[in-house]
């Protein structure tokens, strides 16, 4: 069965729109013609659906929507909220945007994310960083090593050298206080002092 659209002009001057639907007749050996009017065409000159058309489209799409299998996506968004806050209370995503271009500065904060979640090699976060929705681009392989390698260090002293100012306007200050005991004599970092790990020196 084949389905034609014609224009049959009407004796009221109306050109008017039909669906003309060739059936074959087995009894007859012959095809047959059924004819629906769907529409006219307009003073603008374009097609001009009557309801009978309108209708029998709607309800072709319902049941097309219907009968569609649903197409559904998980995203992991736990390790994604926690990373994030962090992100917004220490204004890492404003720093990184003050060196790096928007693409960039969300592809630097999937890789250390996976980094701190996983702690496996870069090459690997392609998957884990798609399933939580992280980075703007495709993390293959290929890419990351792209991405790393224009990591200058003009960028990365730039960017610890906002990084720092901004950190450091509460007026806070971090020591290492990591007691290293030693023997050696010629080590002008090592003093005579107090153990205080207890260390066994003997």
């Amino acid at each position: 069965m084949s389905n034609n659209i014609i224009k049959i002009p009407a004796k009221n001057g109306v050109t008017y729109i039909y669906e003309d639907k060739s059936v074959w007749d087995k009894e007859k050996g012959y095809s047959t013609h059924k004819r629906k009017c769907i529409g006219k065409i307009g003073l603008d000159g374009n097609i001009e659906y009557n309801e009978f058309y309108k209708t029998r489209e709607k309800v072709e799409k319902l049941e097309k929507s219907l009968s569609a299998p649903a197409v559904s996506k998980t995203t992991l968004v736990g390790q994604k909220l926690i990373i994030e806050k962090a992100v917004k209370e220490t204004a890492l995503r404003k720093t990184l945007k003050e060196v790096f271009s928007k693409d960039e500065t969300e592809n630097l904060i999937a890789l250390a994310s996976y980094f701190i979640c996983r702690g496996k090699a870069l090459s690997n976060a392609e998957s884990w960083c798609e399933d939580r929705a992280m980075g703007s681009i495709n993390l293959a392989s290929q890419r990351v090593s792209e991405i790393l390698k224009n990591l200058d260090d003009d960028k990365v002293n730039t960017f610890f050298k906002s990084w720092i100012a901004l950190q450091a306007k509460g007026g806070n200050q971090l020591f290492d206080i990591t007691s290293i005991s030693t023997y050696g004599k010629d080590n002008s970092y090592a003093e005579r002092g107090y153990n205080r790990d207890h260390e066994n020196l003997e």
